[in-house]
């Protein structure tokens, strides 16, 4: 009687498990879809400031600066030299400045923003045929 009532808890256990794996499973990939929207929308904002605080840099100075460092914003990353100069180096994007253009890249998905620095306009940007950036733009433009 002993051995009915152990085996049948642990087919409980074994059943709340198989449950919890299978709600986990289905919301994983919405969890991720959520969290590279956020970064997304974060990545835009700091774009968008960079964008100012470069223009007002501009206007004193009488040109742009590649080093995100010496402009009047606080950033929580860190410069680097990537391969065409500095970079701004953030966990999932990394920011430059070429001709009039803040760049903003995911690191690891084709995507990235196109920063306007006179207009302060942001563009979403992906490969035609990448599917996860058709999402993630989607998502930041309907914001």
């Amino acid at each position: 009687m002993l051995h009915s009532k152990v085996g049948s808890i642990y087919r409980v256990i074994l059943a709340c498990l198989i449950a919890c794996a299978f709600v986990f499973a289905l919301s994983w990939p919405q969890y991720t879809k959520h969290r590279n929207a956020t970064h997304a929308r974060q990545a835009a904002e700091l774009a968008r400031a960079l964008a100012f605080a470069q223009e007002s840099y501009r206007a004193s100075h009488g040109a742009y600066t590649p080093d995100f460092r010496q402009l009047e914003v606080t950033l929580s990353c860190p410069m680097a030299q990537g391969k065409t100069g500095l970079v701004l180096d953030c966990h999932d994007y990394t920011y430059r400045l070429e001709n009039g253009i803040i760049w903003v890249e995911h690191k690891t998905l084709p995507v990235w923003l196109e920063v306007d620095i006179a207009n302060g306009a942001v563009q979403c940007k992906y490969k035609a045929e990448d599917w996860a950036g058709q999402e993630l733009c989607g998502r930041l433009s309907a914001i």
